[in-house]
């Protein structure tokens, strides 16, 4: 099987979410996750909020993780 990464890439855009974040905080961990796996997006960020849930997007290109059996 062979596997494609599912990230493309993050701009800087996308790495200015770590700034609304302090070091050791859960969801800065989660951007920086996704920050390690990326590179370059075109699109944007959507943050959407209720009182439970906060649902951060990084919207833009990418790969889907695919795997082809040979």
């Amino acid at each position: 099987m062979e596997e494609t990464d599912m990230y493309e890439g993050f701009s800087h855009l996308a790495s200015l979410l770590l700034c609304g974040f302090a070091l050791g905080d859960a969801w800065g961990e989660k951007v920086r996750d996704l920050l390690e796996r990326a590179e370059q997006t075109e699109g944007g960020v959507s943050v959407l909020a209720s009182e439970d849930v906060v649902r951060i997007q990084v919207t833009g290109r990418s790969n889907y993780k695919s795997y082809v059996n040979s």
